[in-house]
């Protein structure tokens, strides 16, 4: 296809009411506001909240995420596809209640030994805050619920508009209650309960009664049964790579909780939050069109030159773009948190620029995993998040077992991180029968000379400024 009919056909698309294009356009968009809207907010919050503040809250945080996954057990996936109103209905009954229930066993469990959880843990300053779970549970469940009943309704630029009012109004507020009250991590907490609150009452707009309606009325057992029953490949194939790579994401952050400090926490959840913003935005969105593009190739019999060919393009041109943006920071990063954050923050910085170099094959493997689902392959995607999952824990463990410094575990863990994407890569293409070695050879080589030119405009710079400006 033609540079001008693809433009043509993208434009006609956005004018189109309903389209594929325009939904996942104002989605996008949506997504990108609120991102910066969060990024804004950054230098006003890491200059009232302090790192320990900022770790205690990570914590919180990724234990919520873990919990609200476990609570769906992969059947949120569903809500989509589900062919009716009235078993989608029933599906979301089940998942409340699968929610309550857990929310309420967590919530008794904590309640009887929060004090314990937390000194293991090492966050005591969370103190009885952590009981607040459950509620953040069933608020994330519902509007989880909610997010997908919009996608099915096409109501895409209502799901964008939801996430810019959540995100701004939360952060607006713990800003706002750092500086009058003070900081500390309940003001994080209550800034996250009404992040999800509101996204939830604007999710729901005008379909607030219907909502509630369909999950009041109706209750049969064995309706709920039908339709577990229905969709049990869900947790039983997509829920373990789920959790699996929501374990994998959320492991560094317990363990530094446990073996180090709050402070040391905040410092790498800054950082990595940040830096994980392209490959949230960025290459989730391009995912998506490069799965539909590929998949279109392989249903129509074209699965070796034009796939590959498309295949290795996208390689490259993310790889290059990825090199351009972490390379910047790869250089400057100490420079650019302490201008952002503060110079508190100074060693979010250290640490945001030993990790670029593995951000860029994060941001290229986010993009080209789709290809696993393309070849229908899932199992042996599975099989290698499994392996690296090991790789990981192996290394940690070992760095954990001599006791290394905090700094010499963060950059163990960029490593052993950066090896594990590599090796999805080296999948990928082999997958689409490439020449696996040319290409990854020649991909490192092309991100490491892009952070070598980087690195001498900065001496290069720096010759030229007086003072050492930079």
């Amino acid at each position: 296809m033609k540079v001008r009919e693809f433009i043509r056909e993208i434009n006609n698309g956005l004018k189109s009411k309903g389209s594929f294009v325009r939904g996942l356009s104002q989605l996008t968009v949506g997504s990108l506001i609120a991102y910066f809207i969060g990024f804004f907010f950054t230098p006003i919050i890491t200059r009232i909240y302090s790192p320990s503040d900022y770790g205690a809250f990570a914590f919180f945080n990724s234990v919520f995420s873990v919990l609200l996954l476990c609570c769906s057990m992969g059947y949120s996936e569903a809500l989509i596809i589900v062919q009716n109103q009235r078993k989608l209905n029933t599906l979301v009954k089940f998942l409340v209640v699968a929610t309550v229930s857990i929310g309420a066993f967590v919530g008794l469990i904590l309640f009887i030994f929060w004090d314990g959880f937390i000194s293991f843990f090492n966050v005591q300053s969370l103190g009885s805050n952590i009981l607040l779970l459950p509620i953040l549970l069933v608020l994330g469940m519902l509007s989880v619920v909610a997010d997908a009943q919009n996608v099915r309704d096409k109501l895409f630029k209502q799901n964008g508009i939801s996430k810019v009012i959540s995100i701004s109004s939360s952060k607006a507020f713990v800003s706002v209650y750092g500086f009058v009250i003070g900081p500390n991590p309940l003001g994080l907490i209550i800034g996250e309960i009404i992040n999800r609150l509101l996204l939830l009452i604007t999710l729901l707009g005008n379909n607030t009664k219907r909502f509630f309606k369909g999950l009041i009325e109706n209750w049969k057992y064995n309706e709920i049964r039908e339709v577990v029953i229905s969709y049990k490949n869900y947790p039983l194939y997509v829920f373990p790579n789920s959790l699996l790579t929501q374990i994998t994401s959320h492991i560094p952050i317990l363990l530094i909780s446990k073996f180090y400090s709050e402070r040391e926490l905040g410092f790498y959840v800054l950082a990595i939050s940040l830096l994980s913003i392209p490959v949230q935005v960025i290459g989730f969105s391009m995912g998506k069109v490069f799965l539909q593009k590929t998949n279109d190739l392989f249903n129509n019999g074209n699965h070796t030159t034009k796939l590959i060919s498309i295949s290795i393009k996208f390689y490259y041109s993310v790889l290059l773009i990825a090199s351009l943006g972490y390379g910047i920071v790869f250089v400057w990063g100490e420079d650019i948190f302490r201008i952002i954050a503060g110079s508190e923050w100074q060693k979010s910085g250290l640490i945001a620029s030993f990790f670029a170099f593995t951000l860029i094959f994060q941001l290229v493997s986010t993009v080209m995993s789709p290809l696993f689902r393309v070849y229908k392959k899932e199992r042996l995607k599975l099989a290698i998040d499994i392996v690296n999952s090991l790789i990981l824990a192996s290394a940690v463990s070992i760095g954990l077992f001599f006791e290394i410094q905090f700094d010499l575990f963060y950059k163990l863990l960029a490593i052993v991180l950066c090896f594990n994407h590599i090796i999805l890569i080296s999948f990928v293409l082999k997958l689409i029968k490439s020449n696996l070695i040319k290409h990854i050879i020649a991909g490192s080589m092309l991100a490491t000379l892009i952070l070598t030119l980087l690195l001498s405009l900065k001496e290069f710079i720096t010759l030229l400024l007086p003072g050492n400006l930079l």
